[in-house]
């Protein structure tokens, strides 16, 4: 029996959603767990599952289609495909057009429309919860849950309590048997009876005393995963922490903390039952308490049989209403949206494509960011402000498959994506053995001021005594956070001269580093993949990363193909790799020429503050100019970044603006992240240099012309396909639902136990985006434009991979342009459809004032022409 119990909580617990602690928060799809079903299907199963919306409000689909943001052709092409998806004739479009469209202005009353909806009712399960609300007119979560929250805030705790919970190592549930099994001083009657279960279940393991309240219950089998689902949910914070935990143990820091999802459901079912007992005394529950509910809108449906019966008969217009449920509705709507975008988009990369200039090569320094669509602006800045620049998209990891622990970590992090399971341990080091008297002393005075806040007569003394060194960077804070930030960046940097470090990366200086073989495999790796072809003078890679005080999710908002880590470590090691001259040897052996003129350099942008810094380089006057450039690029691209801010008031200094904003705990966006992102861009830099993409647009460098057997292409797509996807639907769900998929509003977060934010001081810990960071964020799912030939996008396709079913599901758009072809293909309907001939769009200059007023989303376009700013 007790192996049903397994199997239910097995089966549950798939559909419990996916977070990692603070310092692992990466983006993924929201609802992944429904990937194996076509994107809409997909998204009305997860909102019954999970009481959530899916789509926009029908009347905010409707405002898009008055405001021109839809129009005719999106709306009757959005039609047609979902005609021919659910088999339905397409004879009737026009007439469902005009239903869509206007207003409903009569309740109709149809017999037959009534029928259908009658029939087809949607069926929705309650269980102890909802009796207790119907019957006792009393929530039962208020009875347990200030016990559960204060038990799972301390027993996740790493590293915030002064004194840790004792017994953490004997795991969840001995943890929270020792401790409520022992009589309160003010002991309440529900933690009476609370003790008094625990006494029953002493002796029984976690399984069996699952089973034991189940049958209490009078529950079928067939129920159960029903059940546990229900109650888990409910805290599905919690419950989404414990599960990524399991699945990932190397993110528990603190090596007391037992994870054990058993272990957990069943302290939660304890605690649940209790409460019952408590709630309905001796009365015996009858669940699970069955609900319906229409998905369908009378009137609507009435509106459609009015306009379409004379051209169906019964049975074709049975099947017509039974599939227009709202959610239906909403789907025409949303796919109407969505193709808006996309074709104006394809049709100013086809227009680009007349325009688009090949790099003139050699340059006299290259850049190689992240894919990251925050970089696209200061790419396409930095090309315009110096015409010897050259810019490259890669993964942010740069090909290191790598956990690093820097001079000031106490752990090791990982720094590539979360689908590779790294074995090298990299570290950083001092190259003195000694490290500096001040940074020695600021690192004790630092721990001790973090122990003594949490202890009684110590946290008194500290108060008062930091009140007065803190008074001139608290009104400084208040004041004026742009100068804070301004002199905090120079302590920086006169600190950093006190000492110098070095990267152990190499097995011969560290056992757990890279090889000799690995270290040319992957740089050779890294050049050929991004389509580079002569080398440049000075070669940058620089990696990214974003600091801001006033941001829990700190994590989310630094680079993806690096776990939620900065990428600094990454562009600094493989820009030593390149230097070194026996890599290169062998790189030029293998016929990747790296000229004896060439310098590589790593560098770090911080996208918060438009900050970037760089390791080991030699500033000759040559370099102090490039790197004049990058700030020159830098300073516009905080401009156009600032437009967005509501709090902006025409800011004339917009680097110390932004770097202002991250120091300023009264901003509650200090960066907006990857919002409004749409576009993934697979391709030759020539054919993107000149279009404006509105900071929209993943950039991923590759050349097809060297890539014949596409094999390249294979493993980028596989790569930054499913990541570039992964942030895209959670901005997308957690705008659809904020309250569902994301965290609401940020205000009144709080970190807890450095592993998440609750609301307050005692709450559920909070999924996803918070309502600030995706406030004017459109919900689009993500159009992925590929350079290569059709016939290997068919090969492509024909693998089955994650990549694949997240295209042929619908998770993410494609579109394909052969260059060889001269043409530009959509992927519809499983099959590839030549995209029309490009209409005019708009054209900027390269210093256009919107860019830089306005907050809307604003056109894609081209450049008038190119040239220096």
């Amino acid at each position: 029996m007790s192996q049903i119990i397994l199997n239910a909580l097995d089966a549950a617990k798939f559909y419990i959603p996916d977070q990692g602690p603070l310092e692992f928060f990466v983006h993924h799809n929201t609802i992944h767990q429904y990937e194996d079903d076509e994107f809409f299907e997909a998204v009305r199963k997860a909102s019954l599952k999970y009481k959530a919306k899916g789509f926009l409000n029908l009347q905010q689909y409707k405002k898009a289609y008055k405001d021109g943001r839809i129009n005719e052709t999106d709306l009757m092409e959005s039609l047609n495909c979902f005609l021919k998806k659910n088999n339905l004739t397409e004879t009737i479009a026009k007439d469902l057009f005009n239903t869509l469209i206007q207003p409903l202005t009569q309740k109709f009353d149809s017999a037959f429309v009534k029928n259908i909806i009658q029939q087809n009712q949607t069926t929705q399960k309650g269980y102890l919860k909802t009796f207790c609300a119907q019957n006792f007119q009393k929530d039962i979560d208020a009875y347990f849950s200030p016990t559960f929250f204060k038990f799972v805030s301390s027993y996740f705790d790493h590293g915030t309590a002064y004194w840790k919970m004792e017994d953490r190592y004997d795991g969840i549930w001995t943890c929270f048997k020792d401790i409520y099994t022992k009589p309160f001083l003010f002991e309440s009657r529900f933690h009476r009876k609370l003790r008094a279960a625990l006494h029953r279940f002493s002796e029984m393991s976690c399984d069996d005393i699952l089973q034991n309240i189940l049958q209490s219950y009078a529950l079928k089998e067939n129920e159960y995963e029903d059940y546990l689902f229900d109650l888990l949910f409910r805290f599905k914070g919690w419950s989404a922490l414990v599960k990524t935990l399991e699945d990932h143990p190397d993110w528990v820091k603190e090596k007391s903390v037992q994870i054990n999802f058993l272990e957990y459901t069943t302290v939660l079912a304890v605690l649940e039952y209790v409460a019952y007992q408590h709630v309905a005394k001796k009365t015996k529950p009858q669940i699970p308490v069955i609900t319906q509910t229409s998905p369908y809108n009378l009137s609507f449906l009435s509106t459609v049989e009015m306009a379409v019966k004379n051209k169906l008969n019964e049975n074709e217009l049975t099947s017509l209403l039974k599939n227009l449920t709202e959610s239906h509705r909403a789907e025409i709507w949303h796919y109407a949206y969505e193709m808006n975008l996309y074709r104006r988009f394809l049709h100013t990369y086809k227009q680009g494509l007349s325009v688009s200039t090949p790099v003139k090569t050699p340059a006299l320094y290259q850049a190689f960011f992240c894919i990251d669509d925050r970089e696209e602006s200061i790419r396409r800045y930095l090309e315009q402000v110096d015409p010897r620049s050259e810019t490259f998209g890669v993964a942010g990891h740069f090909n290191l498959a790598m956990k690093f622990k820097g001079v000031f970590d106490r752990h090791h992090r990982q720094l590539c994506p979360l689908s590779i399971k790294p074995e090298k341990f990299v570290h950083e080091v001092l190259v003195n053995s000694k490290k500096p008297v001040s940074l020695s002393l600021y690192g004790e005075l630092t721990w001790m001021s973090a122990v003594g806040s949490k202890t009684f007569v110590r946290g008194i003394f500290q108060s008062w005594f930091s009140a007065f060194l803190n008074m001139i960077p608290f009104t400084l804070a208040v004041f004026s956070p742009g100068l804070l930030g301004s002199l905090k960046r120079w302590v920086v940097v006169k600190f950093r001269q006190n000492f110098k470090t070095k990267m152990l990366y190499k097995k011969e200086d560290n056992p757990t580093g890279f090889s000799f073989e690995e270290r040319v495999t992957l740089a050779q790796n890294l050049l050929i993949s991004s389509g580079v072809k002569d080398l440049a003078k000075y070669v940058f890679f620089i990696g990214h990363g974003s600091s801001s005080l006033n941001n829990p999710h700190l994590a989310a908002y630094n680079c993806g193909a690096c776990s939620g880590g900065q990428g600094w470590p990454n562009g600094r090691i493989i820009a030593d790799i390149l230097n070194d001259p026996d890599v290169r040897k062998e790189l030029n052996a293998r016929g990747t020429v790296i000229p004896q003129t060439t310098t590589f350099i790593g560098g770090y942008h911080n996208t918060c503050t438009d900050e970037f810094t760089y390791y080991d380089v030699n500033l000759t006057d040559e370099i102090k100019d490039i790197l004049m450039q990058f700030d020159k690029a830098a300073k516009i691209n905080a401009s156009e970044r600032i437009r967005r801010f509501p709090e902006t008031t025409g800011e004339s200094n917009s680097l110390r603006y932004v770097t202002g904003r991250s120091v300023d705990f009264s901003i509650a966006r200090p960066e907006y992240n990857h919002i409004t992102n749409a576009l993934g861009i697979v391709g030759p830099r020539q054919y993107t240099k000149n279009l404006f993409l509105d900071r929209r647009a993943f950039l991923i460098s590759y050349d097809p012309k060297d890539d014949a057997s596409a094999d390249v292409l294979n493993q980028i797509v596989q790569s930054v396909g499913p990541v570039c996807a992964g942030i895209n639907l959670e901005y997308f769900f957690s705008f659809m639902d904020n309250s569902v998929y994301g965290s609401g509003t940020k205000l009144p977060h709080n970190v807890t136990g450095l592993v998440g934010v609750m609301n307050g001081y005692q709450s559920d810990l909070q999924l996803g985006l918070y309502s600030q960071m995706v406030e004017i964020h459109e919900p689009v799912r993500i159009l992925l434009l590929v350079s290569c030939s059709l016939d290997n996008a068919k090969k492509l396709l024909d693998q089955p991979s994650i990549f694949t079913k997240l295209v042929k599901n619908r998770w993410v758009e494609l579109s394909i342009h052969d260059a060889n072809a001269e043409q530009v293909y959509w992927y519809k309907n499983h099959d590839f459809e030549t995209f029309p001939e490009a209409k005019p769009v708009k054209t900027y200059k390269q210093q256009e004032i919107e860019f830089y007023q306005s907050s809307d989303n604003l056109e894609f376009g081209i450049f008038q022409k190119s040239g220096v700013l």
